[in-house]
Parts: C-alpha cells; structure tokens; sequence
C-alpha cells in the first residue's frame, strides 16, 4: 500500500495496493465479468449452434474436430477476457501480454480451423450465402 492511510470510502490509487499476489490459480479464481464481452460470446456460439443443428437436421455431417476448435476458440477467448488474467491486465505487463498472445495467436486461429463462415452459410438464403461468401473472400 501507499504511505497514505485509507479510511473507509477511499479507493486505493492503483490496482496493485488491493489486488492480492498474482499466482497462477488466480488465473482460474479471479474472475471479473465483462457484460459485453460475455454477451458477444453467447451470441457467436448460439449462432454456431443454431447452424450445427441446421447440419444435422438436414442429415449433413460435419467434422466434430472443427466444432472441437470452435469451442476451444471460445474457451481462450473467455480465459483471456474474463479470467484472472483480465484482473490483472492493467497491474502486470506479463499478465497483459498473454493476454495478447492469446486473443492474437490462439483464437484466430481455433476459430478460422472452425470454420464459421462455411457453417454460418448453411442457414442463409442461397443469395446472402453468396453475398456472404463474395464479403469473406474478398481479394487482397
């Protein structure tokens, strides 16, 4: 803490004089939710999921590994965002940084080995799954 005593009502100046020590179970332990983020999070695996179950009615098959990728997408997005190491982003540069690492290395690319646009198109018309599809393949 600062030298300064604190008396009730009185916020500390940084997060590092109330966050207790970082170990690597505060990672799994202190989580802080953040409303938006959770929100857009269901709503990319209710999609996901509503397009699986368009696969699957109509008897197509698709592969479980991409679904597997899907969610492990997901699960680094949500550790990332919402575990401890979102806690502790703004007192720990280390803490900051794989946050970084994650949402720019592993959930790129545990999403794009899902697949979504291919499996989003299933639930489109035949002309906004070709209007979808001409958006995403844009050439560079």
């Amino acid at each position: 803490m600062t030298g300064l005593a604190m008396g009730p009502g009185i916020l500390p100046l940084h997060a590092s004089d109330y966050l207790p020590g970082f170990t690597l179970g505060r990672v799994f332990t202190a989580w802080e939710l953040a409303p938006v983020l959770a929100l857009l999070t269901l709503a990319a695996v209710f999609l996901y999921a509503m397009a699986l179950n368009t696969l699957h009615g109509r008897g197509d098959r698709w592969p479980v590994g991409r679904t597997l990728a899907f969610a492990a997408g997901i699960v680094a997005f949500v550790l990332a965002t919402q575990s401890g190491l979102a806690a502790y982003d703004t007192t720990l540069l280390s803490a900051h940084m794989a946050q970084h690492m994650i949402l720019s290395m592993v959930v790129p690319l545990a999403i794009a080995l899902s697949a979504p646009i291919r499996v989003t198109r299933v639930r489109l018309s035949p002309e906004a799954s070709d209007q979808v599809t001409a958006t995403a393949c844009l050439p560079s």
